[in-house]
């Protein structure tokens, strides 16, 4: 399989890079239209040294490649970046998970869904399209996933929970069992929400509590 990363400047896409070599596939460009974000020193982003692409060498027919993924890390970002290829006429997303992640088989994954290393999804768990997961987090039995969601490292959400479109939940939060968690909502790292918090709210601690409402999505961009 070779992959396209849409939206590469983040650093993040290196994260991907090690995604796509522990599966064994190759990388076939980074598309750099992102100029809010600063180019990381060196080699590109990884050690792959990937060709720096416009997104209209996306179109133009003479890229090889499979599926593409997208890197940008907000969710509200993510959705701009779909939303700009299917303009143009690409619906090629792929599904990128982990060699090291365990996902049940009875889970649902969309398109577009990216799954890092060391990951855990649960029985009948349903992940939609384009949620990513970092490293080392855990999805429980029947929980669901809407669309954009992003879950930081090392985050827990247990069993029968629901994280409406937009999500966002910072490195190390837990979400406890039947909680749900409204559309473009942020979930601070480290906080513990043991209650269902508003959308567009900013939750924060132990137990989480409500700091800040109608926001505006994380870093300014809604789903």
């Amino acid at each position: 399989m070779r992959w396209l990363v849409y939206g590469a400047r983040p650093l993040y896409t290196a994260e991907l890079a090690e995604v796509m070599a522990r599966r064994g596939d190759s990388f076939a460009g980074a598309v750099d239209n992102m100029p809010t974000e600063e180019l990381p020193n060196g080699r590109n982003v990884t050690d792959h040294d990937p060709a720096w692409l416009t997104p209209a060498d996306v179109t133009s027919g003479g890229l090889d490649f499979d599926s593409i993924v997208l890197s940008a890390g907000p969710p509200g970002i993510r959705k701009v970046l779909r939303d700009e290829l299917l303009a143009r006429g690409v619906d090629c997303f792929g599904i990128l998970i982990d060699p090291t992640a365990t996902v049940a088989s009875s889970a649902t994954v969309a398109q577009g869904v990216t799954i890092n290393a060391q990951v855990v999804v649960g029985a009948a768990a349903v992940l939609d399209e384009f949620v990513q997961i970092n490293r080392s987090s855990s999805v429980g039995h029947h929980t669901r996933l809407s669309a954009f969601v992003t879950l930081g490292p090392g985050v827990t959400v247990a069993s029968s929970v629901v994280l409406e479109s937009g999500v966002f939940v910072g490195a190390g939060a837990t979400v406890i069992t039947r909680v749900t968690v409204g559309h473009n909502a942020i979930v601070g790292a480290g906080a513990v929400v043991t209650e269902d918090v508003p959308p567009f709210s900013l939750v924060v601690g132990n137990p989480a509590r409500i700091v800040r409402t109608e926001t505006t999505g994380y870093l300014g961009y809604t789903v």
